[in-house]
């Protein structure tokens, strides 16, 4: 057999050389060795991976593809389905009611951290004022228990002034007066009393019944019964002592302080329109076409919370 013939020189940087074809010979042979040279590589990996515990194709079956995963800012957003998003909206609702709820139980009672088998008792510390001093120089001393806590003597005292001043407007009104009634709620666990004293005398001057309500959503300082002695009337208590409610309705985060006021009697009306009490949306009247003839009671309230300019 003839040698081969020697293929001429190429020179090195030449633009028009031309690119020789292997021989078909070369070529098999090439391909036989990477073939060979695969299988045995990928044998070392089978055999290093069942070493190593992991998990190594079937012989035969193609590796599944390696998928990077793209970056951030190209990833595509999910969109929330009509099902999640009701469901989303459900738990935001719950937590914003349970918030309500922590606020105001925030403000009525103080609970034992150490302790949350012990039970709660009424905060007395969130009145923003001890003392008031009338235009006429006379002393008032402020302080705030809880209606659970009254004696029985404490509940007479109290029941004396509510007694004296609105038995005859009740019995005047489709509401009439059910002392035991008004007696109950001064009573109640909820239930916060401010009590207004001359300083001097220790006569009991004012009092303020209010209760820490979440009333239409909003967190509540309801005022059930705001009574002032007929000798401290006429001398500006009255006027103060709602302030001192308003304010401590703000400090301890309540919206809003509500009352109810009998349509018979005009000088609490006065006296509340004079505040700027308004007509609350959840008041009776709304839905009656005279509220004067047919109404019995009006719902008034007032926003206390602080509003930037």
């Amino acid at each position: 057999m003839d040698a081969p013939s020697t293929p001429p020189p190429v020179e090195i940087g030449a633009a028009t050389a031309p690119r020789r074809t292997a021989p078909a010979a070369a070529v098999t042979t090439a391909a036989a060795t990477t073939t060979t040279t695969t299988k045995r590589g990928a044998e070392a990996s089978e055999s290093a991976g069942k070493d190593a515990g992991a998990v190594v194709p079937a012989k035969g079956t193609r590796a599944p593809a390696v998928r990077l995963p793209a970056a951030a800012a190209t990833a595509p957003r999910k969109t929330a389905s009509p099902k999640e998003l009701r469901e989303l909206a459900r738990r935001q609702e719950a937590e914003r009611k349970a918030a309500l709820y922590r606020c105001v139980d925030r403000a009525a009672w103080t609970r034992n951290a150490a302790d949350p088998a012990e039970p709660a008792r009424a905060r007395r510390d969130v009145l923003v004022a001890s003392t008031l001093k009338l235009a006429d120089g006379t002393r008032v001393a402020l302080d705030l228990c809880g209606g659970a806590d009254l004696d029985k003597a404490e509940r007479e005292e109290l029941m004396g002034v509510v007694r004296g001043n609105m038995r005859a407007v009740c019995e005047a009104s489709a509401w009439g007066w059910n002392e035991n009634k008004k007696l109950r709620e001064l009573c109640d666990a909820d239930a916060r009393v401010i009590r207004a004293r001359d300083a001097a005398s220790g006569a009991l001057a004012a009092l303020a019944h209010v209760r820490f309500l979440v009333e239409s959503e909003e967190p509540t300082l309801y005022v059930y019964e705001f009574q002032v002695a007929p000798a401290f009337a006429r001398r500006g208590l009255g006027r103060r002592l709602m302030t001192v409610v308003e304010m401590t309705a703000r400090a301890t985060d309540m919206a809003f302080v509500k009352l109810t006021v009998l349509l018979n009697n005009r000088a609490a009306r006065d006296f509340y329109a004079a505040l700027r009490f308004e007509r609350d949306p959840d008041s009776p009247l709304h839905e009656m076409r005279d509220p004067e003839r047919d109404g019995v009671h009006d719902i008034l309230s007032k926003d206390v919370r602080l509003r930037s300019e």
